[in-house]
């Protein structure tokens, strides 16, 4: 008989104690962990039976909280925005567009030289550092250079003989002449 009582009390703390196991998972079960909840639930609503000046406090708090952080947020988006103006700038000027890293292209340098001395007779257009600044150098069929910067000023000209002689009364942007001319 002791058995059977020892059998019948063991049972009935069995089923006790799966009776309370069974309560305690219900009720976890239906509770909502804060980090499942909804991002637009405010720290207030989380938190029940304050005082009501104290939950006025806290949902003001909250209020000043989320303007901040959309007028952060704005911030950011022009700051990336003006980034990316910037960034295609700079890509446009480091991936081959010649005319905005160089200044002027070298055809444009040709036609100041030609304007210049009013010929048309270019031979070859090189590119020179002369004192540590990039230039042009166009050199004519008749022997005549003109030096021509990357903003397609005439910085200085070498003419020929020839060239000279014709314009003996042009004293402007003459560097030097080749060969010996007479006063005659």
């Amino acid at each position: 008989m002791r058995n059977k009582i020892a059998l019948l009390i063991s049972a009935a703390l069995t089923a006790a104690i799966i009776v309370v196991i069974g309560g305690v998972l219900f009720v976890t079960s239906n509770i909502e962990p804060a980090s499942a909840q909804s991002s637009q639930d405010t720290a207030a609503q989380v938190v029940t039976g304050l005082d009501p000046a104290l939950q006025q406090q806290l949902n003001d708090r909250e209020a000043a909280y989320r303007q901040l952080i959309d007028e952060a947020n704005s911030r950011l988006k022009q700051a990336q925005e003006e980034n990316a103006k910037l960034q295609a700038q700079l890509d446009s000027l480091t991936n081959g567009n010649a005319s905005a890293q160089r200044g002027i292209s070298p055809q444009q340098a040709a036609d100041v030289a030609a304007a210049f001395l009013g010929q048309n007779d270019i031979f070859a257009v090189d590119t020179l550092n002369q004192n540590g600044m990039s230039l042009f150098q166009v050199t004519f069929s008749s022997g005549d250079r003109v030096y021509v910067d990357l903003n397609g000023q005439v910085i200085a000209a070498s003419l020929s003989q020839s060239t000279f002689k014709a314009r003996s009364g042009n004293q402007g942007f003459i560097e030097d002449h080749e060969g010996e001319h007479d006063d005659n």
